[in-house]
């Protein structure tokens, strides 16, 4: 891996425990009021399953210049430098069932990991649930989806940037072809970026379509984790 990026550099390291880093970030008192109903969900699951864990609010920016999506890319790219696998999770997403290891489904083979969502009759890659693997080709595609200044400011931001590089159109959000990246992810199934629309028995549930409910229906969703827990006996 080269060491010239042009992804701003993290103010602050630290040092692995494990191999595995669980991570996530809030800027906004919306975003972080999310991030505490999850981040107790996520602590715990990378306990269980040997990761360390990052989650925490943002009072500043990583890179102040581009929209709040755009840290998660910073973070990324500094994380790969410390640990094998970095799994990141948006704050409005949550935990449901911490007994299922998701590194078990992982293939070491594939740079990144992803969940496709249904989307108007499509489907679309969603970086809600991003795995990453320390591959040079990751790093390849990081320095690509941050270069690609066309999407900063696009409603879907750094996931728009990775869609397109990975072949779909970002007008019609139809495959277009295969590029030189679109080989370099395996999709996971649905109940690792689960829709709360979709119901089920999902390990993460992600509120993206909710709005005005999603502090609520997220913490219906702490409840049933802590009601897991108890069942399992680990309170």
């Amino acid at each position: 891996m080269s060491s010239d990026t042009a992804i701003p550099s993290m103010p602050f390291t630290w040092t692995p425990r494990n191999k595995t880093l669980l991570c996530s970030l809030a800027t906004g008192p919306k975003h972080t009021e999310l991030l505490r109903i999850m981040a107790p969900t996520a602590a715990y699951y990378a306990l269980r399953h040997n990761m360390d864990s990052l989650v925490m609010p943002l009072r500043g920016r990583l890179e102040p210049s581009r929209p709040p999506a755009w840290d998660k890319v910073v973070l990324i790219r500094h994380a790969l430098t410390l640990y094998d696998t970095v799994i990141w999770i948006d704050a409005d997403a949550i935990i449901c069932d911490p007994t299922r290891d998701i590194q078990a489904v992982l293939d070491p083979r594939f740079s990144m990991h992803l969940v496709l969502h249904p989307y108007n009759g499509k489907v679309t890659a969603n970086t809600g649930v991003w795995i990453c693997q320390n591959h040079a080709a990751t790093f390849e595609v990081l320095e690509k989806v941050w270069s690609h200044t066309a999407c900063i400011h696009h409603p879907w931001w750094e996931q728009a940037a990775l869609m397109d590089l990975l072949g779909y159109d970002l007008h019609t959000w139809t495959f277009r072809a295969p590029t030189p990246y679109t080989h370099l992810v395996q999709y996971l199934g649905e109940e690792w970026n689960c829709r709360p629309e979709l119901g089920g028995d999902p390990v993460i549930r992600h509120f993206l379509t909710s709005k005005k409910k999603k502090p609520h229906r997220m913490m219906k969703s702490y409840i049933g984790f802590l009601e897991r827990l108890r069942e399992g006996g680990a309170l």
